[in-house]
This record gives structure tokens, sequence and C-alpha cells, in this order.
């Protein structure tokens, strides 16, 4: 058995240079993606990343939308890896004001009150004529 007083790191070691990889704002996690990483950024950075005002509002926007910096730049960018035009862009998703969060589906909780009764059932009922039918 190990002993935690002598080793307080055990349940998290220490992060190395393995655990982290460089940017231009400093080292960022090993699994950060670069989409999430970039919307975590000032505007200005993003601004000289995405090229214009417009295209930062459209990532933000889009991000905000599609739950992701990583999902807003798939949208953001074609199949084929080339970059999506300003105009291109408001074609597909309107202008950024616009573009409003997806609405999460609201899950059906099944209650006596919205159920409809069996009438094939085998099971328990409160009339003892039905009872007797079924057998």
């Amino acid at each position: 058995m190990v002993c935690k007083k002598n080793n307080p790191n055990l349940e998290k070691p220490p992060a190395t240079k393995l655990d982290t990889r460089p940017s231009i704002t400093g080292r960022v996690p090993q699994g950060t993606p670069y989409g999430n990483w970039l919307l975590q950024q000032d505007r200005k950075l993003q601004v000289k990343t995405l090229g214009n005002e417009g295209k930062v509002n459209f990532f933000k926007k889009l991000a905000k939308r599609e739950g992701s910096g990583q999902a807003a730049l798939r949208k953001m960018i074609r199949t084929d890896g080339s970059e999506r035009s300003l105009k291109d862009l408001e074609r597909l998703y309107g202008k950024p004001s616009a573009i409003k969060p997806k609405a999460k589906p609201k899950a059906v909780v099944k209650t006596l009150t919205n159920t409809k009764p069996t009438t094939d059932s085998w099971g328990a009922t409160s009339d003892y004529m039905i009872a007797i039918k079924k057998g």
C-alpha cells in the first residue's frame, strides 16, 4: 500500500511538457482542440487568425449555436479545406445576429396522464368483469 502522505501528487501527476503543447499565448493542454482554444483568445488574435471582424462574429455565434469553437470552425471551412467567404457564410446562416443557439429537445416523461390504457393486456384491472373475460 502506498502512503498518500509521502506522495501528495498521487491522484494527479504534475504537468509536464508532454501534457501540454506550445501556442502563441503560452502552453495549452494537449487535448484542447484548436477551435476551442481560439474561442478563448482575445478579439485581436481572433481577427488576425480569421481575417476580419465579420468572420469573428460568425465564429462566436456559430460556436454558441454548435456548442464549441471546434464545431464552429468546421462550419466555416469547406470539406476540401478552403475557407468560406463572408458572403458564403451569410448565404448559409444569414446575418450573425440571426444565428440562435440550437433548441435542446425536451425530454418526454411518461406518466399515467399522458399514456393510453391498453385493451389487450393481461395486466391487473379494477373491473372484475374484464378480469373474468380475460381468464
